[in-house]
């Protein structure tokens, strides 16, 4: 998949070259203009693209508008030139391609985007890139549609960014922004050279963006990569962000027999890197890596994930949402999320995944990659994933390398259910007897329903890897017949109560001689008739799986920032963006409950400069997900109604003007809390 930069491409690019026997005759003449302009910033330029122009114009005005894309890769690009395309209109001439001579800086970028109504269309009729960027930076990509010759057909990415340079140069500075991309081998595919020279690109924004029916991946971001043996810390690319982004349709090459297709994101050889507010969706599918007749020696390969990271280290993947994603009976994966080989220092936080064929949550390494630790998975949802295979919520293994190491793996306060097909497949898991270290598994919610396991290790080794303490588990039948299997294949290893688990090799679910993990129904609402987000704007606004009040994970998980559980930084927020911890403890899963129920002080003061006897009332809200309610009352006994704040609306320390009231009665205020 590393792709070299093509000679007979590059050829393609006219620079406009002043000839030498006329450079002399207006050097003096250009000085002078320089300085001119330079004060003024006239240097810049704005060009004009439109289907009733002409490429003989100036480009200058939108009357005097250029006619081609190709016309604007016969420029030289300089910072802060801008090229506007118009809206509407479809340019088919050529692909936008930009090399060395074109380009801003991070501080005064090139521009290139739309103008007047609706978004320009890019769509070359030849089967070529609709932007590629070739060892340059400096630009913004703004409100286009990208167009390729088909998801089926099509050998080119809709944006490609590539840089082969030396010395370990960082590229600085691109944006993607408001682009929908269709019909291309990847949707945005940014490249560093295989020739480890870790050169590649900084500060890189990809944002708001869709990604639809393309064949091998939606968005990837790939970078040099040295295995176990060599030098891990070393990364391509910096600071890479990707914020409400849409990937779907996204199928998986058949034709391809090396590598994974079918993703949605992916980020490899990437230090510091942020994935939030996107969602992955319907991907997948039809990967061609698997052994296929005559193959020989091609042993079984990767699939898809929806978001996922290798090769990396400082990623964090945040309120991100993956379901359906697909795999096919020859190959592992169809994962919602992953973290994979050679990741370290990674967080995957408040992301909901549901319906995937394979794991909700995959930790691993292969082979020859670099370790995978010092890595966090909290306040998530796994919800009837693992459909064909693979553990449902989290799936934990490693290659057969010396170095391919998984551990410092945290993972805590997530929900799984479980109630796919009866595979025997797990919540969590375990795999292997090579080993890992120093995985913790706490305060989580673990719930199957049918014939299934809650807690899977399979070696008797695995048991030396994986520490369980403080989580909640619960089978819907109320059976729990093979709820724990510890370290082997055979009914020795399976326990059908927590209790009997809790006395085995290790101690599971204890500390310090206390038994500290719960069975039993964690009252969770709407678990089954739950309706799942699909956006993001329904996963930011998600009520479900609302604890009852006598749920038995209220203020019954460990504080986890303690040094014997490795004194992790807790968030300031559940998945819901409630404050946690509340009630004095935290509550076990990824939702903080509002039981018991507190009420703010309420205030009261005359209302100054108001009508004589009015007073006012203000308090300050703790929780969005509680209904409150002034009330007055002149008796103690029957109260009264007087404003209702919307938990929507309301703000801190807002401000409630009550009244009039008279002198006589006295009148009493209380302030009533309720979930909503």
């Amino acid at each position: 998949m590393n792709t070299p930069l093509n000679p007979p491409t590059l050829a393609l690019r006219q620079k406009r070259i002043v000839p030498a026997f006329a450079a002399a005759a207006f050097r003096q003449s250009l000085f002078f203009m320089v300085i001119a302009m330079s004060g003024s910033g006239l240097l810049a330029a704005t060009y004009y693209v439109s289907p009733t122009g002409s490429d003989s114009n100036s480009g200058t005005a939108q009357n005097k508008a250029y006619r081609t894309v190709g016309k604007i890769n016969q420029l030289s690009l300089k910072p802060g030139d801008s090229v506007l395309f118009e809206g509407g209109a479809t340019f088919s001439d050529a692909g936008l391609l930009l090399t060395s001579g074109d380009g801003g800086s991070s501080s005064s970028p090139v521009t290139i985007k739309s103008y007047g109504t609706g978004r320009a269309t890019l769509a070359p009729t030849s089967d070529v890139r609709a932007i590629d960027i070739q060892n340059v930076a400096g630009f913004i990509f703004q409100d286009l549609i990208l167009v390729g010759n088909g998801l089926t057909t099509s050998t080119a990415n809709g944006v490609n960014a590539y840089c082969n340079l030396n010395g370990g140069v960082k590229l600085t500075r691109i944006e993607l922004l408001n682009l929908d991309i269709s019909g291309f081998r990847n949707g945005i595919y940014v490249q560093a050279s295989s020739n480890n020279t870790f050169s590649g690109f900084k500060d890189l924004l990809i944002a708001d963006s869709d990604v639809r029916a393309c064949r091998r991946n939606g968005i990837e971001i790939r970078g040099d990569y040295i295995s176990a043996t060599g030098s891990p810390g070393r990364k391509s690319h910096e600071n890479i962000t990707i914020r409400d982004c849409r990937i779907t349709g996204v199928t998986g090459d058949p034709l391809q027999r090396s590598g994974h297709s079918g993703s949605g994101i992916i980020l490899s050889g990437v230090k510091g890197g942020l994935i939030e507010r996107c969602v992955a969706s319907n991907n997948g599918g039809m990967s061609g890596n698997y052994p296929q007749p005559g193959d020989q020696g091609l042993s079984y390969g990767g699939g898809s994930c929806g978001i996922w990271t290798w090769n990396s280290e400082y990623v964090t993947i945040r309120r991100c949402l993956v379901f359906n994603q697909k795999t096919n009976n020859y190959i592992p994966d169809g994962d919602g999320f992953d973290l994979d080989g050679g990741t370290t220092h990674a967080v995957i936080e408040y992301c909901y995944s549901y319906n995937n064929d394979g794991t909700g949550y995959l930790i691993y390494t292969f082979d020859d990659a670099p370790r995978t630790s010092d890595c966090v998975l909290r306040y998530n949802v796994s919800w009837g994933d693992g459909r064909t295979h693979m553990a449902s919520g989290f799936h934990i293994s490693r290659g057969n390398g010396t170095y391919s190491v998984v551990e410092d793996i945290d993972i805590h306060n997530n929900l799984v259910y479980l109630n796919g097909p009866d595979r025997g497949e797990p919540c969590i898991g375990v795999y292997g007897d090579r080993p890992m270290a120093r995985i913790g598994v706490r305060n989580n919610v673990f719930i199957i329903e049918g014939r299934k396991p809650l807690v899977y290790v399979d070696s008797i080794a695995g048991r030396d890897f994986v520490t369980f303490q403080g989580n909640l588990y619960y089978d819907v039948g109320g059976k729990y017949s093979i709820g724990w299997k510890w370290g082997g294949s055979t009914s020795a290893f399976n326990f059908s109560s927590l209790s009997s688990w809790q006395a085995a090799y290790g101690s599971p679910e204890t500390h310090a001689n206390n038994k500290v993990g719960k069975q039993g129904d964690p009252l969770i609402a709407s678990l089954t008739t739950v309706t799942h987000p699909t956006t993001i704007a329904e996963l930011l606004a998600f009520q479900g799986f609302r604890l009852g009040e006598k749920s038995p994970a209220i203020n019954a998980g460990l504080d986890l920032t303690q040094p014997e559980f490795g004194s992790l930084p807790m968030p300031s927020s559940d998945f819901y963006g409630h404050p946690v911890p509340h009630g004095g403890a935290y509550d076990i899963g990824p939702f903080e409950s509002p039981y018991p129920l507190q009420a703010p002080s309420l205030a009261i003061e005359p209302a100054v400069g108001t009508t004589a006897g009015q007073v006012k009332l203000s308090f300050t809200p703790l929780r969005s997900d509680l209904a409150y309610e002034i009330e007055s009352s002149s008796d103690l006994k029957l109260w009264t109604n007087l404003q209702t704040a919307d938990p929507a609306a309301i703000q801190l320390g807002q401000t409630f003007l009550i009244g009039p009231t008279a002198s006589s009665p006295a009148k009493f205020f209380r302030l009533r809390v309720s979930p909503r």
